[in-house]
């Protein structure tokens, strides 16, 4: 689904900020 695609993109863009900041 697209849906469960974009949540998984939300999460990654979330982990590598936590990583960067």
């Amino acid at each position: 689904m697209v849906i469960e695609v974009f949540k998984g993109a939300l999460r990654r863009e979330r982990l590598w900020n936590d990583e960067e900041g």
